[in-house]
């Protein structure tokens, strides 16, 4: 997805027909567009999501407002896939690449419904956990009881734990 949008921002944009070039195939042009289509939409720069979404999405990634406000303003006005791609290639290299990146990009998919909650597997609970995926414009995640067994995201200052059975 993201290789679409930095190649549409190197201007390589496809085949118009489906072909091959050199015995090399190469992604057709409607495939590059869908695919950096559902890249702005990952990042919350796509103009079908509304303005609360799009900084929901910006906060999960941990991307400032205001940048991640002025590259959805880009992203809108650009005309073609080439600024769109590049709009989308100054998104990723101003995320942060500590933490956890790809559950962040899992849970800002989430909250786009490119796709449902990411889930984690709890071996000896033997069930799926689905933790909550950050914070939505400053109101703090739902707490509810952790059962015995359940997997306890790691916090900041130490590693996973397991909630003793009593």
């Amino acid at each position: 997805m993201f290789e679409a949008a930095a190649d549409a921002a190197a201007g390589e944009l496809g085949v118009r027909d489906a072909g091959f070039e050199d015995d090399l195939p190469r992604p057709r042009h409607s495939t590059v567009r869908r695919r950096v289509a559902a890249a702005g939409l990952l990042l919350g720069l796509s103009p079908v999501i509304d303005d609360r979404q799009a900084e929901q999405v910006a906060q999960v990634l941990d991307i400032p407002g205001l940048d991640h406000a002025q590259a959805r303003h880009s992203f809108a006005r650009a005309s073609g896939l080439r600024g769109r791609g590049a709009t989308i290639v100054s998104v990723l290299g101003r995320m942060p690449l500590t933490g956890a990146v790809e559950r962040r990009l899992l849970c800002a998919g989430a909250r786009v419904q490119l796709w449902g909650p990411p889930g984690i597997w709890d071996v000896p609970g033997r069930r799926l956990v689905f933790p909550p995926c950050g914070t939505t414009a400053g109101k703090s995640p739902a707490v509810r009881p952790i059962a015995p067994n359940e997997f306890v995201p790691p916090s900041a200052h130490g590693p996973p734990r397991r909630v003793p059975s009593c």
